[in-house]
């Protein structure tokens, strides 16, 4: 089935809105979140003031610190690795030939 020039323009044109409006939807989502967020960010300070009372609480203290680590992402974290030189030099052969474009230097 042929399609006319029209209907194609108009399959464009429908197609454009759409994205208009899901880029405006995005955009209204995005804003609206972020007001939020600055809210949340400005509850920061209170928030860590009960922290640090609380943790002083015997009983609920190991468990909120315990939480906190988690939350922040320092629970379970892996020791720190012997450096390898080995490694940092080969890396930096590689960045040179990218740079140099594979060309070995003389």
């Amino acid at each position: 089935m042929a399609t006319t020039r029209r209907e194609r323009l108009e399959r464009l044109e429908a197609a454009r809105r759409r994205r208009e409006q899901a880029y405006l939807a995005h955009r209204q989502r995005y804003e609206a979140w972020s007001a939020q967020e600055e809210r949340l960010r400005g509850l920061v300070p209170k928030a860590l003031a009960v922290l640090e009372r609380a943790l002083d609480d015997p009983e609920q203290g190991p468990k909120l610190a315990l939480a906190v680590l988690k939350a922040v992402g320092l629970w379970g974290l892996e020791p720190v690795r012997r450096p390898d030189a080995w490694a940092y030099q080969l890396a930096a052969e590689f960045e040179d030939a990218l740079a140099t474009g594979g060309e070995a230097e003389p």
